[in-house]
């Protein structure tokens, strides 16, 4: 028959959530989320404003980050850092906690490239325009 821990140690202590290492790559890894986000928003608002002057039509997913960045980047980044954070008291073995940091970081990297591919996209589009 099985047991099934509670979560209490001999003392009745709750378990330690995470180990040293597994919170430093945690704590690492949101502050490289959070940089990317601030880096993220305040270079869209210098997009949003540069397309805007030059009045170029946005391909759709150019359009669709700039209008939805200001919510989008702290729901974004935001909730992978909390996300992180949340699983250091879920996730207690070790290898599988820095693999689960690992991969909310592979995504948010994915993501964050795709939005600034969006966001250069007008730009390589005029150029090539104007090579013609």
């Amino acid at each position: 028959m099985a047991t099934y821990s509670t979560g209490l140690d001999k003392g009745g202590a709750i378990a330690k959530p995470g180990t040293p290492l597994t919170w430093t790559l945690s704590i690492l890894a949101c502050a490289y989320f959070l940089w990317t986000g601030f880096a993220l928003f305040f270079s869209t608002r210098i997009f949003a404003a540069m397309f805007a002057s030059m009045g170029a039509t946005l391909p759709q997913p150019t359009g669709a980050v700039i209008g939805a960045y200001q919510f989008l980047y702290p729901l974004l980044f935001g909730g992978a850092a909390i996300l992180v954070i949340v699983k250091q008291f879920y996730i207690r073995e070790k290898w599988a906690n820095i693999s689960a940091t690992l991969a909310v970081t592979v995504v948010v990297n994915i993501i964050s490239n795709g939005i600034v591919s969006a966001l250069y996209r007008p730009v390589f589009d005029i150029t090539e325009k104007l090579n013609k």
